[in-house]
């Protein structure tokens, strides 16, 4: 579980700074949380989720690695919060776009955030370019991503309705464990 809660921290490391600095440089910055996790072998729910279709990993402790980085996140936000707290207001105006969105956007987003996940995650050990690029490729785009998503809402939550944006983060939970398995399905079928 430590490994899942440290994964949640970075991701909020990597989203404190992409709402500091913003733009394509905040988003080639928030890379530096994925990339600190592949090299410690931490376990992101979105770098786990492509596993399912392989039963390297089962739905139970893809649940478990899900709760460690909420708790994770939610340790950052805090941390975030309190040492830079007029972030709240721009992690407030991401999760305001999130929930206006349908549920079916949401998780049609996450699914375009899923695959680009599972690309940057397969390319790390020897292209991590590549894992750069789908990182900032999904933020400068809008897509969902559902960890990501769990920082923005803990860094808002005195401005963002919870229900909705919980809602908004099961819906991208859902898209991105689909589009993490786009590949591996495809890989999959083509073998048959």
């Amino acid at each position: 579980m430590i490994e899942a809660i440290f994964a949640g921290l970075l991701i909020a490391l990597g989203g404190t700074l992409y709402l500091s600095i913003g733009g394509t440089i905040g988003a080639v910055a928030f890379s530096l949380g994925l990339l600190t996790i592949l090299h410690f072998k931490l376990y992101l729910f979105t770098g786990k989720a492509g596993l399912l279709l392989s039963y390297e990993i089962n739905p139970y402790d893809l649940s478990m690695i899900w709760c460690g980085n909420l708790s994770g996140t939610a340790l950052g936000a805090l941390i975030a919060f309190t040492a830079k707290p007029g972030l709240n207001a721009t992690a407030a105006n991401i999760m305001s776009t999130r929930i206006s969105n349908s549920w079916i956007q949401n998780i049609y987003l996450g699914i375009l955030c899923g695959l680009l996940m599972y690309i940057a995650v397969i390319s790390y050990s020897t292209k991590p370019w590549i894992t750069v690029m789908a990182v900032a490729a999904f933020i400068l785009a809008g897509f969902n991503h559902c960890i990501a998503d769990m920082f923005y809402m803990c860094m808002a939550c005195d401005i963002i309705p919870i229900g909705p944006a919980a809602l908004t983060i099961l819906c991208t939970t859902i898209g991105n464990v689909i589009g993490c398995n786009l590949i591996p399905l495809y890989t999959r079928l083509k073998g048959r």
